[in-house]
């Protein structure tokens, strides 16, 4: 099941929501006084300066705006991405839904789906710099296997608001209206984003080149 990459608050206030590997999750699109149905999955950091609203109140998600806060939480983040890979090979599993399943057939504890939401990614890369962005594209690159992904969102598809090193390794994209089909090609790598009304919104898997789906949220 696919779904969005953002909070509805978050993709309301910009144009362009880009996202990696969603196919795991039950993350509908929703208006943003309801709350998604996240059964075993973990919000874990929030990277902005307020949690949307279906988010408040939640024990496992927390919204940091510190630089420093936001780069120990992606170290963080990342060791625990190691952590799971070591467990998942001791178990004879490459990925996060087939350790689950076996974990389920011999009673084991489940591993949940984890995300770590970067609510303006051109500021928070200016602020923290390269390293910061080298950690978040190993995040992306193997987070996928172990159920645990960065997300992200900018206002900018250009390189300048979406380096190029981050963007190839999304894979899973969502926009809302751009002003031009230069924009939408460089968030989706195919027109129409330029063409929608408001509550709209285009998802599209460009590693599988898939055709654009058009939304409402």
């Amino acid at each position: 099941m696919r779904a969005m990459e953002s909070s509805p608050r978050a993709l309301t206030r910009r144009r362009c929501g880009l996202s990696h590997r969603l196919s795991w999750r039950v993350f509908s699109i929703r208006s943003a006084s309801e709350t998604p149905s996240l059964s075993g999955l973990e919000l874990d950091v929030w990277a902005g300066q307020t949690l949307p609203a279906w988010a408040e109140g939640r024990k496992d998600v927390t919204a940091v705006s510190e630089p420093a806060e936001i780069f120990s939480r992606l170290e963080t983040f990342v060791e625990e991405q190691n952590r799971r890979f070591d467990v998942m090979h001791e178990a004879g599993s490459n990925n996060l839904p087939h350790y689950n399943a076996a974990s389920a057939a011999a009673g084991r504890d489940l591993l949940p789906f984890r995300m770590f939401f970067i609510e303006d990614l051109p500021g928070t890369v200016s602020r923290l710099g390269h390293t910061f962005l080298d950690k978040l594209c190993y995040a992306a690159r193997y987070g996928r296997a172990c159920g645990m992904l960065p997300y992200v969102c900018t206002q900018n598809p250009a390189p300048e608001g979406l380096p190029a090193l981050l963007k190839a390794e999304v894979g899973d994209r969502v926009c809302l209206r751009v002003p031009s089909r230069r924009d939408s090609v460089m968030a989706l790598m195919a027109v129409g984003a330029e063409t929608l009304s408001d509550g709209e919104l285009l998802y599209r898997n460009v590693e599988e080149k898939e055709e654009a789906v058009r939304l409402h949220y």
